[in-house]
C-alpha cells in the first residue's frame, strides 16, 4: 500500500559562524555563486512542479 505525504514541514537553524571555524569562503568544500544558483534554480522548479500537483487536484 503506497504511502503519501499530505504535508511536509522543514524546519533549519542558521548559527552566526564562530570563530574557531573556517567561514564558507574559506572553506575547500564551499560552492561557488554558479553552483549555488544551480541548487536554488532546481529547489524553484521542484516547488513550482508541486505547487501545479497540488492545484490540479
Amino acid at each position: 500500500m503506497p504511502v503519501e505525504i499530505k504535508e511536509l514541514v522543514i524546519r533549519a537553524t542558521i548559527d552566526a559562524p564562530s570563530d574557531n571555524r573556517p567561514q564558507a569562503e574559506e572553506s575547500s568544500s564551499a560552492l561557488d555563486a554558479g553552483q549555488i544558483q544551480a541548487i536554488i534554480q532546481a529547489c524553484v522548479e521542484e516547488v513550482m512542479k508541486q505547487m501545479d500537483r497540488k492545484e490540479s487536484r
